[in-house]
Parts: structure tokens; C-alpha cells; sequence
């Protein structure tokens, strides 16, 4: 299965997979992506009895968290244009000053010619990590984890 993934930016675009080495950002490859929706319960146990009698209330809503790990090749200056654009992204860069406000979008595309798919999210990047190991100089691994939300 061929994957193509891209975090699409409006001022900017920062690959997170691509087949060439990017003038910019050198070559990431995503090693693994996980996406997972889970329901924000509120859990009213009663005291002294038994589980089956807690109250259960879905009145919070649903997230989506998305977790993509990867390594990036490329020259120093290019891994280092990655990290600063992205790190740009969680420093405050999360919104854009357009009409309407607009976050990120992360575009998923799965898939070879066969069975195409495709989806896109809105999402706020709530965490980016990333390694450097002596071993390999040119390649940094990286974790970006996000969460999807509206403008």
C-alpha cells in the first residue's frame, strides 16, 4: 500500500512524506500514523455499590488525536527549516488570520490507484518531538501529535 501524507499549511507547505527530497525540507518518511476518537465521559460511581449502577453521562463531546512518527533525511539546513516551521506551528502559528479563521489541515491520502483514500482534518498540533542521534547526522526522528478542532 502506498502512502502519501502532507500536513497542508495556507501560508505553507511542510511534507511529512515524500518520494524525492525536498528542496526545503529534505525527505521525511512516516513511519507510523494513529488515529483514535474517544468520547469524553463523565463517571458518577456510587459510593458502597457495585459498577453496573455508575452513572455514565456523554455530554462532553468527541476528540480525534492523530500521532504520525517519522524520520526526515536531508541536509542540516534543511532538517532544521522542518523543525523551525513546525515548531513555528506550536509556538502560536496555529491559526491564520483569514476569513474565517482557518487551522491546519492534515490531508491523509492512502492508497495506490486501485483504492484511492483520502481524507482531510482540521487539526491543532499539540506536541512535536524530535531526535537527533550521533549515528546517523543527516536524519532526525520526529513525533507530531495533533488534535482535531474547528476554527
Amino acid at each position: 500500500m502506498a502512502w502519501s501524507l502532507s500536513a497542508t499549511i495556507p501560508e505553507c507547505n511542510i511534507p511529512l512524506q515524500v518520494a524525492t527530497v525536498d528542496n526545503a525540507y529534505g525527505s521525511p518518511m512516516i513511519q507510523s500514523l494513529r488515529v483514535s476518537k474517544e468520547s469524553q465521559l463523565q463517571i458518577i460511581p456510587f459510593p458502597n455499590k457495585d459498577s453496573k449502577y455508575a452513572i455514565v453521562l456523554d455530554i462532553l463531546g468527541v476528540l480525534r488525536n492523530i500521532t504520525i512518527s517519522g524520520v526526515n533525511q536531508g541536509t542540516a539546513l534543511q532538517l532544521k527549516q522542518f523543525i523551525l516551521d513546525i515548531e513555528t506551528r506550536v509556538a502560536g502559528k496555529q491559526w491564520y488570520n483569514t476569513t474565517p479563521k482557518q487551522t491546519t489541515v492534515l490531508n491523509l491520502d492512502m492508497g495506490g490507484a486501485a483504492s484511492d483514500i483520502s481524507v482531510a482534518y482540521n487539526v491543532v498540533i499539540k506536541n512535536f518531538n524530535w531526535n537527533f542521534n550521533a549515528g546517523t547526522p543527516l536524519q532526525i526522528e520526529y513525533i507530531i501529535e495533533m488534535i482535531e478542532a474547528s476554527t
